[in-house]
């Protein structure tokens, strides 16, 4: 049998705030506090194929982890891409997708 890596993957949404203070003029407007609901989607190395990471109970960390960080941090000028970070250091994922909206977003990865 060929080797194989294994992953698994876990995408959820959160609800936040953020402005992007250095924006152009061109783009002032998103220099405001504005509303995005962010989407994420992350892999994850597992070891083996009988659920070495349980995928509902790491959503759910993701989750809190999420609620917290944006209650205990000021994250209002985090970008999709320090999300996605963020979330890659937590949970020691291989790659993260952040995007606003279900459109535009970073992605972090693992080099």
């Amino acid at each position: 049998m060929s080797s194989v890596k294994l992953s698994i993957v876990v995408r959820g949404s959160f609800v936040a705030f953020h402005r992007w203070p250095g924006a152009s003029e061109q783009y002032a407007y998103l220099g405001a506090l504005h509303r995005h609901t962010f989407h994420f989607r992350c892999v994850k190395s597992v070891t083996h194929s009988d659920r070495d990471v349980e995928f509902n109970f790491l959503k759910t960390q993701m989750q809190q982890a999420i609620d917290i960080q944006r209650h205990t941090d000021d994250t209002s000028t985090w970008s999709c891409e320090r999300w996605a970070e963020w979330l890659l250091e937590k949970f020691q994922c291989i790659l993260v997708e952040v995007n606003e909206d279900g459109e535009n977003g970073g992605i972090a990865e693992c080099i």
